[in-house]
């Protein structure tokens, strides 16, 4: 999803990925990216003599991880179905589900240095702020 509006201070643009990764019938990850660009103006920069094309502004990034259980509605959503999957969920799983929500969160935190770390190679900084 991609939503941009242009204002007297520069571009505003929001942007939304999600992904999905299935880890088996009943467990999977979803993972969601939001990013807020503000104030984003289109600059020339000198660069060895050649003039390239950049931009200028502000970004914020936020990545959600969600660990999708009985996402195949294995078990019905009411009654006695709703019952075994609170019960399978509490005691049998319970293990699991705490490693693979600790794995989620690592996986999100490696997506958001990855990130960060392409955002730090593509950016330059005006000369009076270093």
């Amino acid at each position: 999803e991609h939503t941009e509006k242009v204002k007297p201070e520069g571009l505003e643009m929001e942007i939304q990925w999600d992904g999905l990764r299935k880890i088996d019938e009943y467990f999977r990850f979803h993972i969601k990216v939001h990013l807020f660009v503000w104030r984003y103006k289109p600059v020339k920069l000198d660069e060895e003599g050649k003039m390239i094309k950049q931009g200028q502004g502000e970004i914020e990034i936020i990545v959600y991880g969600d660990l999708d259980k009985d996402w195949r509605n294995t078990y019905p959503k009411k009654g006695f179905g709703d019952f075994l999957r609170v019960v399978n969920e509490r005691f049998f799983q319970k293990d699991r589900i705490e490693k693979l929500e600790g794995k989620l969160r690592t996986e999100c935190q490696d997506l958001m240095n990855l990130m960060k770390k392409f955002l730090a190679q593509k950016l330059r900084y005006p000369e009076e702020t270093l």
